[in-house]
């Protein structure tokens, strides 16, 4: 008996064709991204997530990073260049368009001075606001510094004329001129300007060695001023010594005769020993 295969029909489906289309739309169903617009749908970003889980949690971190206060981290020179460059720093040195600050001494500023900071700004990467700023800054407080500086040595001057002066009495004035003299005769005008700079022309110390000096090269004839003869001290100390001995008993009874001359005697002589 002869077996006859079984009658097709062009609606026939082809084997496992149920199965592949259960399949898609079972891939349809779960895939979170089949209610999405095409334009978001097919977008690579989106792809990349699987499942809503999978977008909600990489949003929330995004949600956190926008939040903190974070700057990348240039990496190598040309990253810090670059961020530099977008922080505002010239392109070269020369960009920076510095002006001394208002109040310095006159002469005080050196655009010298200037070309050197431009080329520290520029390596430490600053803006123009945070180079001017630093600029005026610093030259502010050096001229203080200076300021400050002449100051001390005007009063060091000053207490040190002082203590001469009431060390050497009338003879101050032809002492100290000698001393001087014999500091340029010795040493010339540029050591004068030296000891000048250096303060050690105004130490008391250092002008009497001078005026030793003076006074043992020259004698008694380094002290004369251009007032006339000027006494020394050891002259005008013997002068009182001789005085009081020679008016002792003036000096010392008040109802001596002339006891108000040899006061006023010896006070012309204290005086004369210490003007001051």
């Amino acid at each position: 008996m002869t077996e006859t295969a079984p009658e097709t029909t062009d609606n026939a489906e082809a084997p496992g064709g149920e199965e592949n289309a259960v399949t898609e739309v079972t891939e349809q169903a779960t895939d979170w991204r089949a209610d999405l617009p095409d334009e978001l749908r097919s977008h690579p970003t989106i792809q990349k997530f699987t499942t809503k889980e999978g977008i909600a949690k990489s949003y929330v971190n995004l949600e956190s990073m926008l939040g903190a206060d974070k700057v990348p981290i240039p990496k190598g020179d040309e990253g810090w260049d670059a961020f530099y460059k977008a922080g505002g720093r010239p392109d070269e040195p020369t960009g920076y368009e510095l002006a001394p600050p208002d109040g310095l001494p006159e002469g005080f500023y050196n655009p010298d001075s200037a070309e050197w900071f431009r080329g520290v700004a520029h390596e430490a990467g600053l803006n123009k606001t945070q180079a001017q700023k630093l600029h005026n800054e610093f030259v502010a407080a050096m001229a203080a510094g200076v300021e400050e500086s002449a100051s001390e040595t005007d009063k060091a001057r000053t207490e040190a004329e002082a203590a001469l002066r009431k060390e050497w009495g009338s003879a101050f004035e032809a002492r100290l001129q000698a001393a001087q003299d014999i500091v340029t005769e010795l040493g010339g005008e540029d050591f004068a300007a030296r000891l000048e700079a250096t303060g050690l022309g105004n130490d008391p110390a250092m002008v009497k060695v001078f005026a030793q000096v003076a006074e043992a090269l020259k004698g008694d004839g380094a002290l004369v001023g251009t007032g006339g003869g000027m006494e020394s001290t050891a002259t005008i100390d013997a002068q009182i010594s001789e005085y009081r001995v020679s008016n002792k008993e003036a000096l010392f009874e008040k109802l001596h005769p002339d006891h108000m001359r040899a006061v006023d005697g010896l006070r012309a002589l204290y005086e004369k020993r210490h003007p001051e």
